[in-house]
């Protein structure tokens, strides 16, 4: 329980905004330069999901429509914020990397799956002597613990893709030279030596 002299510090020390929005699926923090930008999942009626973007004032800055989108992550990529996409589409299901002002960065039709994709798990990002590696962790839905384990080199071309039992998380090494994950075949490290050969 707080007291008052608790209550006095954190009215000094904390800003509050309160915003109400309606249709709101999942809200993210992207930094893109020196600035944090929050990323909103919303999403009208029947309609695919969208992405409004609003800067630290909670502005909206963009608003980004994607035909099949289903979900999102924010991605460090390159230095900068972007952010990773799923869609899906009658081309199959597609990870497309954008930028903030919603400019596509590179497209990639996932395939050779042996379940369907359902959920995005996390991303992680390296940059290894100039050169960037963006992984990305896809799994299957409830009836199956299947999950797969992309990584794309900084031209969006896809370097790496085997699947495993359920993966649950995703980081990097503190080197910045590895994907270390975590799943239900336990805990797994896939360093990167440039040109990659894993």
């Amino acid at each position: 329980i707080l007291t008052q002299s608790m209550r006095l510090n954190l009215q000094h020390y904390m800003d509050v905004i309160v915003v109400h929005k309606k249709n709101l699926l999942g809200v993210s923090i992207i930094k893109t330069g020196n600035e944090c930008l929050y990323v909103l999942k919303t999403q009208q009626a029947a309609n695919y999901p969208e992405i409004e973007i609003y800067n630290q004032k909670f502005n909206l800055i963009k608003n980004i429509k994607f035909e099949g989108l289903t979900d999102f992550l924010p991605a460090d990529w390159q230095n900068d914020g972007s952010l990773l996409l799923t869609v899906g589409n009658n081309r199959g299901i597609e990870t497309v990397l954008i930028d903030t002002k919603g400019k596509e960065q590179f497209r990639f039709k996932l395939s050779n799956l042996s379940f369907s994709i359902a959920h995005l798990v996390a991303t992680e990002t390296l940059n290894i002597k100039n050169r960037g590696y963006l992984s990305v962790v896809y799994s299957a839905s409830s009836s199956s613990n299947r999950s797969v384990m992309v990584i794309f080199d900084q031209n969006g071309e896809l370097i790496w893709q085997k699947e495993y039992q359920r993966i649950f998380s995703l980081t990097k090494s503190l080197n910045n030279e590895s994907f270390i994950f975590g799943g239900l075949d336990g805990l797994t490290e896939i360093k990167i030596t440039p040109p990659f050969s894993p």
